[in-house]
Formats: C-alpha cells, structure tokens, sequence
C-alpha cells in the first residue's frame, strides 16, 4: 500500500499576510486533497475532494464528494457529491447532488438497463430524473427505450416532462432489406409551431412504393410515388405527391385509384384541388358505406358531395365496439348532418420500469419505497380504459365572408 501525504505552508506576513495550505493523500482506492487559502485576517478559499472506488460481488461502485468554502463569492458554499454504480455490467446508477447558496439543491439521477441476447439483439431502458431550483426545471424527468430485434428491426421511445410541459417521441424501422425498408417516426411538443412532427422515409421494391415525408402544423414537405396495376387489391393504384417549402411549388398532388369498392382520382396544385372520391360498400346494416365527393378549383365550390356511412366493428383486443358513422350532405358553403367517431383508442407508449431485483441490489430502502409506489402506479394503468370519441353536428355552415 502507497502512502503520499504532502503539507505545504507558506507564509508571506511582509507582503499579503497571507497562508497556503495543500492536502494530499493517497491510498489503493481512494484520495483524499484538499486546499486552503488565508489573507486579510478574514478572507478564505477552502476546496476539498474525496474519491474512492469499490468492488463487491456483481457491483462495482465509484464515489468523488467534493465542497468549496469562499468569502469572494456571493455563494459562500458549494458542495457537490457523486455515485456511480455498474451491476453485472448491465445496469448503470449515477446520482448527483449539488448544494449551494445555501438551500439550493441540484439533484440528477440516471438508471439504465441494458438487456442484451446477443450483439444484434438487446433492449436498453433509461431513466433521468432532475430537480433543480431554475423556475421552468424545477421537476424534469426523462424515459427512454430502444429495442433492436432480429433482422434489423427497431423501436425507440421517449417521453420528457418539463414542469408538466410534455414531449413524446416514437421510432419505429425496419431495415431488414434495403429494397423493403422503412423508418418512421412522430414527435409532439407544447410548441405551437411544433405540435407533431411525423416522418416517413420507406422504399417498398414489391408495393412499387418509395417516401421520404416530414408533416408538421405548417404542412408537409417530401415525395412519395406509387404505381400499383392491376394487383389483387387494386385495378390502379398510383400516387405522386410532392411538396417543398417554396410558394411556387407548395404542394403538387396527383392520384388515381380504383378497385371493386372505391375510386379516387385528385389533381392538385398548392391549395387548388380538383377530382372525385367515391366509395360503395354494403355487408350489413351496421357495416355499409357510400360516399360521393366532388372536389373543384371554383370557389364557393371546392367542396361536394354526400356521405351515408355506418361501420360498426367489434376489437378482439378490448372488447369494446368501434363506430365510424356520419349522414351529411355537402354543397358550397352549406353543409348539414350529422358525425359520430367513438371506440377504444392506443394507449400512450409506456418504457418498462426497471426490475425490483435490480433496483434492490443499487439503492437503499429508502428509495426502494418510492421505486414500488412507482411500479403500482405502473400496474393500475394497465388497467385504465383508453377510449375516444368524438360527436358533430352541422345544421349549417356560411361563409364567414357572406355574414
């Protein structure tokens, strides 16, 4: 064992009246230094650091506290004390603690999970937990997930909330082919300008289908092109859609398609729109649909046509009834009907916790209380009702211009 231990003291009463003090000492696994400054009778700057690190059966711990001491400085004290933890090489903690001013406290937990079957297969889980006393970061927490499956499959997600400001994230890809491959993605923010972001970028060599689309509340900005002949679902099946962020060339659509059930045949240009949409289905009383919609460039006209539509269907999932219905009839301004939207509905993307075998293995029992009050949270959600509807009625609509 290695001892170093070294003490320097320098007095310069002539000059600054003024004593440097340093500390340091070091063992196999720890050091301790510490630094202290003194002029002026009163004036002082004392700096300390402690680190150390362990290893135990499965877990492997590093610890470093650190604190300052000033008369220079508005915040007379700081303290700062940090832990990190690996267990079995798959599960990671670090927790920081920051005090200062001196009832300000910074405190920032990290846990992440990595369960890994091979190099091409695993799931990591995160979570990042922060309080601060910044007025819009007072309470953030940060949940992430990424699964990557055989074959070049892959899901991720993430849900932030900032002071019940919330943000979520989805990614989903295959990649398995490069001719057979697609990438997706949806974004929401509190941002006005930035409710939803959602991204396609696929090339289907067999669906003779290629997409590279980005939507957001201002409109959408990509291509997609389609060319379907004569297959089982469809006589003609063709799609061009081009849309880029200049005036001239805002949004350029074209559409043709027809089968046993439906036609649909648009040209548009920018916020100009011409064609025809038809459906005609009828199963059963409850499962029947004939819509008939005419779209022009005239205005007072872009819009015509009328929808009798009631499709009710039973999820196997739920257990519950879904009904799309809707009876209107549309010309120019003009509008009368009725529509009704109502099922169950996704819930909200959930990251698994961590297991309570490794949360018990890295924290005390302390947290370990606040972990399982979190889990049963966790467990009553999946028994929540995640449901949608939603009801319309128009007696009439005018245009406002008119009024």
């Amino acid at each position: 064992m290695k001892i170093l231990l070294l003490i320097l003291a320098k007095y310069y009463k002539k000059y600054f009246n003024s004593i440097f003090v340093h500390r340091y000492l070091q063992l196999p696994n720890k050091i301790l230094a510490s630094s202290s400054v003194h002029w002026k009778d009163f004036q002082h700057l004392i700096a300390e650091i402690y680190a150390s690190a362990n290893e135990y059966k499965d877990l492997k711990e590093w610890i470093a506290n650190c604190g300052l001491i000033s008369t220079i400085h508005s915040n007379s004290a700081v303290t700062m004390n940090i832990t990190h933890k690996v267990l079995r090489s798959q599960t990671t903690d670090t927790h920081m603690l920051i005090k200062y001013n001196p009832d300000k406290i910074i405190d920032a937990r990290s846990v992440w999970h990595l369960d890994k079957e091979s190099d091409d297969v695993f799931n990591l889980t995160g979570n990042l937990h922060l309080h601060s006393p910044l007025a819009n970061y007072r309470n953030s927490e940060l949940k992430c997930q990424l699964r990557l499956m055989t074959n070049w499959k892959f899901f991720g997600a993430a849900n932030l909330d900032l002071d019940k400001r919330k943000y979520t994230s989805q990614l989903i890809g295959d990649l398995v082919r490069w001719k057979e491959s697609k990438v997706e993605f949806n974004v929401t923010t509190p941002l006005e300008k930035f409710a939803f972001v959602r991204g396609r970028f696929g090339l289907s060599e067999s669906n003779h289908h290629v997409v590279a689309e980005l939507v957001t509340p201002n409109g959408p900005l990509g291509i997609e092109g389609l060319c379907q002949i004569f297959t089982a679902a469809y006589d003609f099946n063709v799609k061009l859609m081009v849309a880029t962020p200049m005036e001239v060339l805002q949004k350029a659509l074209m559409v043709a398609k027809l089968n046993r059930r439906e036609a649909d045949f648009r040209i548009g240009y920018n916020n100009i729109t011409a064609g025809f949409l038809g459906t005609w289905h009828y199963h059963n009383i409850t499962d029947f649909d004939y819509s008939y919609i005419i779209l022009t460039p005239l205005e007072g006209f872009q819009e015509c046509g009328v929808i009798t539509k009631l499709v009710v269907t039973h999820t196997e999932r739920e257990h519950m009834l879904n009904v799309d219905t809707e009876f209107s009839v549309r010309l120019a301004e003009l509008k009368l009907g009725i529509m009704a939207k109502g099922g169950p509905k996704p819930p909200p993307v959930k990251i698994p916790p961590l297991k309570q075998g490794i949360i018990r293995s890295m924290t005390n029992d302390s947290e370990l209380s606040e972990e399982e009050e979190e889990e049963e949270e966790d467990e009553e959600d999946e028994d929540s009702l995640y449901w949608r509807g939603e009801l319309q009625v128009i007696v009439i609509r005018i245009n406002e211009n008119e009024i």
